[in-house]
């Protein structure tokens, strides 16, 4: 689409306001009126060089007057009173020095052009309009007076369709944010010729396009470049921005959102869903479909059909899958990259900015994924050598959770621990295992981890020692509680428990977010206050410790503690394992049911149908019963 085209649909529906953005342009020294040297306007798009590690599509702009150069703060897009069909586009100078005013009459620059400088005003003289090579560049060349009546040459360069995103450089990956537009293309250029150690670009937040012609020409720039595209955990991506991502020769979702929907023409409310499949109007993304996907044709029709223009269509995993979008997995980076993107799906400048509570439920559960689907999720691995969790060394993954312990922790104990997660998700037929295995795709995604320190000791040096580095384990992560590999009564609960906490507190809260959510609506919210009300569960205790929390992350230990207490007394763990303290009365099993007859309905529904537990041989392998530590 050309520049007057667009200028054009824009003024008609008087809604240029948002959608035009002009970049940064450096003005030479001298120039005049012939539409063969404005190509000279149009040099220095890309605002800082690779040094500044970020490159950049401000809004801005200048006109020179004379030898004098104003830069812009920006444009304005005004509607006019007084003239039918009629909007000033108004270059704002910086500082506020003055306006340059331009009216575009059924979106083609016509009529008095005037400049503000200071404080006098003044109609820019042989005004001639240029269009550079590129589509989106629009010139004006022209005379003006100075105070003492000497004619000075004018001109000015302006950009539209540009966008705003920016890239920020940080070692071999660029971080892509803002609208996509010519400016985009540019800065991709840019990154080709002048940056050859990029090889990732991460999709921060892209909320669409503002040139959809020049952005297939921007994809076609990163698949022959061989760029992967990376949408981290609390990534989003939109409209063009999803069109951008497809370009990746490897495409990877670390979580975060992707959004579709059609294309119009807002001013003839032209739907692109309610055009014929064969109409010309689909070639160009038809084409750019089929370069970067597999099913790339029947993905476009789909964008039109899943949300009309003016609508968004967030899309499901099986969609995402469905479509062939993603061809890699987190895992097939290299180990740096791999650490980085599961640690850190936002930059760490970012990272610092956002708040617990933005980013996290209860204090602890991730609200947004972190990791991609797993191929397995049954998958429990050996101990293994690891700096993703610094300061913790060392990483043991079962069942979607990540135990993650020091080196004064045994790698035996470590595969104890693994077992008995196993064990709770048995591979039984006679189980709904479609909720079973999502839980535990939930637990990876969530980044559910559990720290196994040795003892309190252990774990209070290790945190001194390296705030910064833990602090950032639980705010990557979906960190519960802990399991502590040494305590002097009780190991077995000790295990048992704080699995039972990542379990409850993220694949539970997720799957049934109705029945066991970690909420003030949810059924187990109900039972729980009963339980509080009948003397079952004696809360009391607590209310020191939380009396200076917040409500959601009080409410959230209250709740895990008494689904532990549920879940266990209903495997009779309680008696031959538990510490029989006077926080919690019910003995078994039979009594759990005539307390709470309907919640323990809901409870077989649910976790009957995906959880076991764990045989008592493996339980015995972590620990003593509670009466041979007693001696009895």
């Amino acid at each position: 689409m050309h520049v007057f085209e667009f200028l054009r649909i824009a003024s008609l529906c008087g809604a240029l306001c948002g959608f035009l953005c002009p970049a940064i342009v450096r003005l030479p020294s001298s120039v005049d009126s012939d539409p063969e040297e404005f190509p000279a306007l149009l040099e220095g798009l890309v605002s800082a060089p690779k040094g500044d590690a970020i490159l950049s599509t401000p809004p801005s702009g200048g006109v020179r007057v004379g030898d004098e150069i104003y830069r812009f703060e920006g444009l304005e897009f005004e509607v006019a009173d007084d003239r039918e069909s009629t909007i000033w586009l108004e270059g704002i100078l910086e500082g506020g020095q003055g306006v340059l005013r331009v009216p575009l009459i059924n979106g083609e620059p016509e009529g008095p052009v005037t400049l503000v400088l200071g404080l006098r005003e003044q109609e820019v003289q042989n005004v001639d309009f240029h269009e550079g090579e590129d589509e989106d560049a629009m010139g004006l060349t022209g005379q003006v007076t100075s105070m003492s009546g000497a004619s000075l040459s004018f001109a000015t360069a302006l950009i539209i369709g540009a966008g705003t995103s920016t890239f920020r450089l940080e070692g071999d990956v660029a971080f892509l944010n803002g609208e996509l537009g010519s400016g985009t293309y540019r800065q991709v250029s840019y990154l080709i010729e002048h940056c050859p150690e990029i090889g990732t670009i991460v999709f921060e937040e892209v909320p669409g396009s503002v040139n959809d012609e020049v952005n297939v020409e921007t994809g076609r720039l990163i698949r022959e470049a061989g760029y992967t595209t990376l949408l981290p955990a609390r990534g989003m991506i939109a409209s063009g921005g999803v069109d951008l991502f497809c370009a990746g020769e490897t495409r990877i979702r670390v979580g975060g959102r992707m959004g579709v929907h059609s294309w119009g023409d807002p001013t003839s409310n032209i739907d692109a869903h309610d055009l014929p499949r064969d109409h010309p109007a689909h070639r160009m993304q038809v084409r750019y479909f089929r370069e970067m996907l597999d099913q790339g044709e029947e993905f476009y029709f789909f964008t039109l059909e899943a949300a009309p223009f003016a609508d968004i269509h967030w899309m499901s995993d099986q969609e995402i899958e469905f479509y062939g979008l993603l061809n890699a997995e987190l895992e097939d980076l290299d180990l740096d990259s791999q650490a980085l993107w599961a640690s850190a799906p936002l930059s760490n400048r970012q990272e610092a900015d956002l708040d617990e509570d933005d980013t996290h439920w209860g204090g602890c559960v991730l609200k947004e994924p972190g990791r991609t689907k797993p191929v397995d999720p049954y998958v429990v691995s050996d101990v293994t050598e690891s700096d993703e969790y610094e300061p913790f060394s060392k990483k043991l993954s079962a069942c979607g959770i990540t135990l993650i312990a020091g080196d004064d922790v045994s790698d035996s104990f470590l595969r104890r621990v693994g077992q008995t997660i196993a064990e709770m998700f048995p591979r039984n037929p006679a189980m709904d295992q479609d909720a079973q295995s999502r839980i535990l795709e939930l637990l990876h995604q969530h980044r559910a981890a559990l720290p196994v320190p040795r003892n309190e000791r252990s774990l209070e040096r290790l945190l001194s020692r390296h705030p910064e580095a833990a602090e950032k384990v639980f705010h990557r992560n979906s960190v519960c509680d802990i399991i502590m590999a040494s305590v002097p009564e009780g190991q077995v609960m000790e295990v048992v428990e704080h699995i039972l906490h990542a379990v409850t507190d993220v694949g539970l809260h997720l799957q049934f977010p109705r029945e066991w959510g970690i909420s003030r609506s949810s059924a187990l919210w109900e039972a729980m206050q009963k339980a509080i009300a009948t003397g079952a569960y004696d809360i009391s205790s607590y209310h020191e410790e939380l009396a200076d929390e917040d409500e959601e992350i009080a409410d959230r230990i209250l709740l895990q503690e008494f689904a532990y207490w549920f879940i266990t007394t209903a495997w009779d763990l309680q008696e031959p394992y538990g510490p029989q303290e006077a926080e919690w009365v019910v003995a078994d099993r039979r009594e759990l049911q005539q307390r709470f007859p309907d919640f323990f309905a809901i409870y077989q529904e649910t976790v009957e149908r995906v959880m076991a537990c764990p045989s008592r041989s493996t339980l015995e392998q972590l620990g003593p019963r509670r009466s041979q530590e007693r001696g009895r």
